[in-house]
């Protein structure tokens, strides 16, 4: 399976809307497609605006914000960042439950570019194919490798981790931990994968609802405390 590289996304258009969407694509040309499609979109309504939030209890954000003239932007990228940051946490943790990863896996494969004033937008990324089955507890039988994937441990027939016989004893391979099958024959050998693939699974159930939740709930919040903390 080809790479993949995914995004989950917030955008401000300051002034105009704040809108949530995820977008997977491959490869890298097809996501920058979509990116210029979703930001010149011509359904973005003309207020500020968060996907799940009533967009009237935000209407005073707005002009709050365009009173502020020069500061508007900085006040808005502190509250992305702040909402981003701890949507990233919230995605790594949906993300570890809902593939049976590690947090510390999903956390190094979850990257993040922040907002700034002269860029209101607050992404979260991820690239790569098909993980290897090592990341996921695999343990040797002699019907095959198991592995607790998705939230349930499951065979993987054929396949091995060490050398040898069981019955005169199995070998460390010294080859990182992978799990192996045949090629048919002796050789060649061939890395067992998992099936999942971290940008797909990171815009889809619970870890997208995760994300979309978090930017829902927090955003608002985060902006009302920065505006606080200028007005006051």
């Amino acid at each position: 399976m080809s790479k993949l590289k995914a995004i989950l996304t917030f955008i401000a258009l300051f002034g105009a809307s704040i809108t949530c969407f995820a977008a997977i694509a491959s490869p890298s040309d097809q996501m920058a497609d979509y990116w210029t499609r979703a930001t010149q979109a011509k359904d973005i309504s003309p207020m500020l605006r968060i996907d799940g939030i009533d967009a009237k209890e935000l209407t005073r954000f707005e002009h709050l914000l365009g009173a502020m003239a020069n500061e508007g932007p900085a006040v808005v990228s502190r509250a992305m960042n702040r909402t981003g940051d701890m949507a990233r946490t919230q995605v790594v943790r949906a993300l570890a439950k809902q593939t049976s990863l590690t947090v510390k896996t999903t956390r190094k494969a979850v990257g993040a570019d922040r907002s700034s004033p002269g860029k209101l937008e607050y992404t979260l990324k991820a690239g790569g194919g098909d993980v290897s089955l090592k990341f996921f507890n695999p343990k040797e039988t002699p019907e095959g490798v198991t592995a607790f994937v998705r939230g349930r441990r499951d065979l993987y027939e054929q396949s091995f981790l060490k050398g040898g016989s069981f019955a005169r004893g199995r070998i460390e391979l010294n080859m990182g931990g992978h799990a192996f099958r045949r090629d048919g024959g002796r050789l060649p050998i061939d890395v067992v994968k998992s099936g999942v693939v971290i940008p797909a699974e990171m815009v889809t159930g619970e870890t997208a609802k995760a994300f979309d939740r978090t930017v829902a709930r927090v955003l608002p919040r985060r902006l009302d405390h920065e505006l606080r903390r200028v007005w006051l």
